[in-house]
């Protein structure tokens, strides 16, 4: 190469990693995942120790060296926002200018790794997010400067292995991208050091695992009993997992393709090294797909990526591949609109797909985003006034979204998370929608005194085996760290010597409505699941008990999966409420039962209420992409919401035929969505169908003659089995790139 050229191919460098740079900082942004890390470095700076609630020592993260860490800054700076978009921003730089000038093999294979990360959106977006990607990236750079470069001595056999423990550290399932390269070495040098070099290298990681064992009393962190022990099948777990793939390659194809392409391109060099790092990277796909990827898009792929673009570093890349892949990367770049380097700060993709998988960037970037519109770079307060609220009104509180709230609620405040994350008990409990489930959010039925339990720290639970196993959780929770019989509590727990039984019925208080002219709630489906340690063998034989024949079960009894519906017989009820019981019981086990409460509210005919509800996305003043957005809200009637349309007004020059008696435009009809909106749940527990009070519907650009510039008022209209209607909005939104 001459000087020329090679001076040109520098500059131009510099050029592309300034448009890294830039990009990181226009997208950075904080997820609210990342403020339940934030409330236990919070707490543990403050004196209270690594905990979530103040009382109890529960692991709620998943990355400890990237929440040390992030105390360390939090201790100088007293600030959490800023400190981590800047740090993440700063080690992310870092991570790249390893990988494009220490591991890329010719300038002209680091030009090509600059283009593709800067174009991946998973990876820009999870450079900053709040959470531990970017030291993963980081820790990846610096073990494959060492696998690429340097001679495989012990010493620096040791180097890449403590830099593999450090992200094993950081993240526990990182551990399956750094397996295969270690074991390769260890093969080849087949010395005994080498093994002791490894185990010095993890020690790291093993000092935390004992220290886990010690303080919380369990070697995972909460999370993962919450979702890996959630009761769901692993079918449908991967099924979910191919989805995951799926939404990155609608979403961010680029991504996906360079990840094939580094599996690819390693047989075409035919380097063990690299089969190695394609092993790695394979396994940790099937992993993903395995545990059901995740519901944000693209977080899991992004340490995937990054091995992938080291491995095409590698390449012996010529001038016309490099200027046909920068012109790919351009095409690409053209047709995604979710592309990182065409992001703005109007960015916004609020909802999630049909598989409950959200951009979520996209869905947090107006609230937390670093550069976002009408904000001069402030630390966001999403959920302040209902943490500040919550702090007033006592010491326990429920909430699933549990981050920001969490955060600003402050120490004192003991929150209860129905999905389990950063509740001990409820973690170790199966879901309570076994047909409604998000990944990443299985909800919990609150066990019935369990609120009172922790308010008045006494054991109040009424289920008794749930009450006898939290006897023995508390003490290891919250009993003194060197107790003796704590630690043989912490023993037996880990041994499974307190596995009884839990069952979980879908709805344990089930509402219906009704009025005397015949109107009612329709079936509703209950669905009650149990662990593998009770007994209750998929053959087993179940049958369903009844106090009272106002209602009908169907069927009442069966043989493996327990799912039967609840429907209102057609008798002549008069006006009152209704409240009786049912007790589901196992052929092979008759101590286990299961009661379900049933509740009836019957009014006299003219006496319901209209449907009541909301409608919170698109928000009024909201910018909408020319493609379309997400519209929805929720819906709740004293008998059962039937239909929710979306409305709008008409557009100038709109012809009179499409223009309803109302005066308004129909869009179309919205779709029930079921298990979403824990906080409707909450707040009208006694109300028929609040569980499936969520509603959505997808804005196209049809609905508004494809104009790109334009502003159109958004309505939502809700009708009850009674005939009656409400309206709400308008919603007044803006379409413009």
């Amino acid at each position: 190469m001459n000087k020329k050229k090679e001076s040109f191919l520098r500059l131009f460098r510099v050029v592309l990693f300034s448009v890294f740079i830039l990009v990181l900082i226009r997208t950075a942004w904080v997820c609210d995942d990342a403020y339940i890390t934030f409330r236990v470095v919070d707490n543990f700076i403050n004196g209270y120790g690594l905990k979530w609630n103040i009382n109890e020592r529960v692991q709620v993260f998943t990355h400890p060296f990237w929440m040390l860490l992030n105390s360390a800054i939090y201790f100088f700076t007293k600030e959490i926002y800023f400190s981590v978009i800047f740090l993440s921003i700063i080690i992310s730089i870092i991570a790249v200018l390893i990988l494009t000038l220490r591991i890329a093999k010719s300038l002209e294979a680091s030009l090509l790794s600059l283009i593709l990360l800067t174009s991946s959106k998973a990876f820009v977006d999870f450079s900053t997010s709040g959470l531990e990607n970017p030291l993963t990236h980081f820790l990846a750079a610096c073990f494959l400067n060492y696998y690429f470069n340097k001679e495989k001595t012990i010493k620096n056999f040791f180097i890449m292995s403590l830099f593999a423990g450090l992200a094993t550290f950081n993240r526990m399932d990182t551990v399956l991208l750094f397996l295969a390269p270690l074991i390769y070495i260890l093969a080849k040098n087949n010395q005994r050091r080498y093994f002791f070099a490894a185990a010095a290298g993890f020690s790291p990681f093993f000092f935390w695992e004992l220290f886990s064992i010690i303080y919380y009393g369990f070697p995972f962190p909460n999370p993962a009993y919450a979702k890996l022990g959630s009761g769901i099948k692993s079918s449908q777990l991967i099924q979910q997992g191919f989805h995951y793939l799926l939404n990155s390659i609608h979403k961010d194809h680029l991504t996906m393709l360079v990840i094939a392409s580094g599996l690819l391109i390693t047989f075409a060099l035919r380097r063990v090294d690299l089969y190695m790092l394609a092993a790695s990277i394979f396994i940790y796909i099937i992993y993903i797909i395995r545990i059901g990827g995740d519901f944000m898009s693209g977080r899991f792929l992004t340490p995937p990526i990054f091995f992938a673009v080291a491995i095409i570093s590698q390449v012996n890349i010529r001038n016309r591949i490099l200027f046909i892949a920068f012109f790919i990367v351009i095409f690409s770049v053209l047709i995604n609109p979710y592309a990182p380097i065409r992001s703005n700060k109007f960015y916004s993709e609020t909802g999630f797909d049909e598989y409950g998988i959200a951009d979520e960037r996209g869905f947090y970037f107006q609230e937390t985003g670093l550069i976002r519109a009408n904000c001069k770079m402030k630390a966001p307060t999403l959920n302040l006034e209902t943490a500040l609220a919550a702090r007033q009104s006592g010491s326990v509180a429920i909430c699933g979204v549990i981050g920001f709230f969490g955060f600003f609620a402050g120490p004192k405040v003991h929150i209860i998370d129905p999905l389990g994350l950063g509740d001990a008990l409820l973690a170790r409990l199966p879901t309570a929608y076994i047909e409604r489930w998000r990944i990443g959010h299985f909800e919990r039925v609150i066990p019935t005194g369990y609120i009172e339990t922790l308010d008045q720290n006494r054991l109040l639970l009424k289920d008794e085996n749930i009450r006898k196993f939290y006897q023995h959780l508390r003490s290891i929770i919250r009993g003194p760290i060197w107790n003796k019989d704590r630690l043989l509590e912490i023993l037996k727990m880990n041994l499974g010597v307190y596995n009884h039984f839990f069952a979980s019925a879908s709805m344990k208080n089930i509402f219906f409505g009704a009025s005397i002219d015949g109107r009612k709630t329709s079936p509703q489906k209950i669905n009650v699941i149990f662990n593998k340690w009770t007994g209750v063998g998929k053959n087993n034989k179940w049958i369903v008990y009844k106090q009272d024949n106002w209602f009908r079960i169907k069927p009442r009894s069966g043989k493996g999966q327990i799912s039967f519906e609840i429907s209102l017989r057609n008798i002549n009820f008069k006006p009152g409420i209704y409240k009786s019981q049912l007790i589901v019981c196992f052929a092979s086990n008759p101590k286990i039962k299961i009661p379900i409460s049933v509740n009836l509210k019957v009014y006299d005919s003219g006496k319901t209420l209209p449907p009541f509800g909301w409608l919170d996305i698109p928000k009024e003043g909201d910018m909408v992409k020319p493609s379309g957005c997400l519209v929805a809200g929720w819906a709740l009637d004293d008998i059962e919401v039937t239909e929710v349309w979306v409305k709008r007004e008409p557009l100038p020059g709109e012809s009179p035929g499409v223009i309803g008696e109302d005066g308004l435009v129909l869009l179309g009809q919205a779709s029930f969505l079921s298990g979403v909106r824990q906080d409707i749940e909450m707040r009208y527990p006694k109300v028929p169908l609040n569980y499936r009070a969520a509603w959505c519907y997808n804005l196209k650009p049809e609905h508004y003659g494809k104009k790109r510039k334009i502003q159109i008022k958004l309505y939502a209209v809700f009708r009850d089995k009674e005939g009656l209607s409400t309206l709400i909005g308008p919603r007044t939104v803006y379409i413009g790139d």
